[in-house]
């Protein structure tokens, strides 16, 4: 499972000597669909509902924790979290700037339908 990847940073203005720093990104498994720890989406105003997520966390927002249930909503304000459905498909992505996107999938089709516009978690949470 992956858990984090690494790589050297570059000297400002160079595309090639490295500063001795380290870039890290951070997976986390496991996050919460709903409740007080799930980040920013309280319901699921579509048929196609996920049923796992995750988060991949910048550099610069390292998070506590690898495992989602042990961190807060909170700690997901940086993340860019991918919610996927029964399916293995990717139904969902919540951004860091708290705008949700949505594909649903019909049974005749492999192809999504993507909605032409980004859901705001504030409607996804009037939704149940």
């Amino acid at each position: 499972m992956l858990l984090e990847v690494t790589r050297p940073t570059l000297k400002a203005g160079s595309a090639d000597e490295t500063d001795g720093n380290v870039a890290q990104t951070t997976v986390v498994y496991g996050v919460p669909l709903t409740g007080t720890k799930a980040p920013n989406v309280r319901g699921w105003g579509q048929l196609d509902a996920p049923t796992d997520a995750t988060a991949v966390f910048p550099t610069d927002a390292r998070p506590s924790s690898q495992d989602g249930s042990a961190l807060n909503s909170a700690d997901y304000r940086r993340a860019m979290v991918s919610y996927l459905n029964a399916s293995g498909r990717e139904v969902n992505t919540l951004d860091p700037a708290k705008s949700v996107t949505t594909t649903e999938y019909d049974a005749w089709t492999a192809h999504g339908s993507w909605k032409p516009w980004a859901r705001s978690t504030a409607w996804c949470s009037r939704r149940t």
